[in-house]
């Protein structure tokens, strides 16, 4: 087995372990927060967290994604400047989109909010300053941003995962306790906020460690800070905002749109039923996690040597392994379920996440082969065609989405993620498509 293959199968069980603990401390949290606040406030956390995403990802372009890519060709050969410009990309992009939220959030998320609860009067107008509030997470998180982006472009995995590990207990602890303190979603904002903040002092500490240890060259951190003022904007904006697009409409459509569209349609408990079911049958995707993070900068490895045949190689090899780790893992995951609910949550809880769970058990069966989407978008520069797929995929799924729930206020959303979970198919067939067309091209 050559030394690429050693380290990309070591990498990926260093992040398939730390998704595994990820999971675990998630888990964790959502019991605590049932326990704590009960369904309806539960829920309305979730509202909050999720109507801030909604915000976030209207503006987040993808930078992180596409400075990977270019910070793992990049130290693949040697540039260090060029990595010092494109980890000082991600601060500044960071900053600037940061502010943006924080000011126009103020002014918008109460008019929205105001209609939504006119609307649907469970929708709780507080709602919209939790949100508000959580609109400064990005600012606090920049120097995490940054050291994630370093760590996983340069394939230091066990760094990457001690502070993802970390950050997420920091998060499990200050999120229950301030619900515990204050007995309302306010206090889990507080903690949220406060996570961030740790999560980005643990990212600079490992980050300096990280610098020194031999492997890939990393730029010191006065390096990039001094870059900040002096990269451009506009360096890697073209590309973000394709590939954020493409990105973010998948997001938007199978993580942040079902949880709004249930309160639209239905009560905040049953978005906290949603919420969970989700994170305990996305346990095995953390699977996926671990493979796909290790194959987007190890496929633009491949891409910057010219390796096409080997890329492709590596691109079925990630999906039809991954996807089907996954499919076994959710089919063991379902006798499971049935036990943890019935003994960790309250009553209430029980058969809305039992029923929501084999729902989505199906959906996530199909998402499984979605492994390495953005490794092959990125790295073959083929994101006009993932970006027209998914708008496609976003019109048509996300209103179907709203109908069925409106149909079926407490599980309709989750029928509509199955249509979502269909088009991965299509993606795929264009992939085949495009290998096959490129040989072709090549002979």
């Amino acid at each position: 087995m050559s030394p690429f293959k050693n380290k990309f199968l070591r990498n990926v069980a260093t992040l398939q372990f730390g998704g595994a603990m990820s999971a675990g401390l998630a888990f964790v949290s959502s019991v605590g927060l049932a326990h704590v606040l009960g369904a309806r406030d539960q829920g309305l956390w979730v509202v909050s967290l999720q109507l801030y995403a909604f915000a976030f990802f209207l503006i987040n372009l993808g930078m992180v994604q596409v400075a990977i890519t270019q910070v793992a060709a990049a130290s693949a050969r040697g540039l260090k400047d060029k990595v010092a410009d494109w980890l000082a990309f991600v601060a500044k992009a960071y900053l600037l989109f940061g502010v943006f939220l924080v000011v126009s959030g103020w002014f918008v998320l109460p008019h929205v909010v105001d209609l939504w609860h006119a609307y649907n009067p469970t929708v709780d107008v507080r709602v919209a300053r939790w949100a508000w509030m959580l609109s400064f997470a990005p600012l606090l998180d920049v120097p995490r941003a940054v050291a994630v982006t370093a760590l996983q472009g340069t394939r230091r995995m066990v760094a990457l995962t001690q502070l993802e590990n970390a950050t997420e207990l920091t998060r499990t602890f200050l999120v229950i306790a301030g619900a515990v303190i204050t007995r309302s979603p306010f206090g889990a904002v507080l903690g949220q906020l406060m996570a961030t903040f740790v999560g980005s002092v643990l990212g600079v500490a490992l980050y300096r460690r990280s610098h020194g240890d031999g492997s890939y060259p990393l730029p010191g951190v006065r390096a990039i800070a001094h870059n900040v003022r002096h990269v451009p904007f506009r360096m890697g904006l073209r590309l973000a905002l394709r590939f954020g697009i493409m990105r973010q409409l998948d997001a938007l459509g199978s993580k942040i749109a079902p949880p709004l569209i249930i309160q639209t349609f239905g009560t905040p408990e049953w978005v906290a039923y949603f919420r969970i079911a989700q994170g305990i049958m996305n346990v095995p995707l953390m699977l996926m996690q671990g493979i796909s993070r290790t194959a987007l900068p190890a496929m633009a490895e491949l891409k910057g040597l010219k390796m096409d045949a080997r890329f492709e190689r590596v691109y079925w090899r990630a999906t039809l392994f991954g996807g089907g780790l996954i499919t076994a893992g959710l089919l063991l995951c379902l006798p499971v379920v049935r036990v943890l609910v019935w003994k960790m949550f309250p009553s209430d809880y029980h058969e809305p996440i039992w029923e929501l769970s084999l729902i989505l058990a199906l959906a996530l069966t199909l998402v499984a082969f979605s492994i390495a989407f953005d490794s092959f978008y990125l790295g073959t520069n083929a994101l006009r065609a993932g970006i027209a797929i998914n708008l496609l995929s976003f019109f048509v799924s996300v209103p179907l989405m709203a109908y069925l729930a409106h149909r079926i206020p407490t599980t309709g959303a989750a029928w509509g993620y199955v249509g979502i979970g269909c088009w991965m198919f299509v993606h795929n067939a264009y992939i085949l498509w495009h290998f096959r067309h490129a040989r072709r091209g090549a002979t």
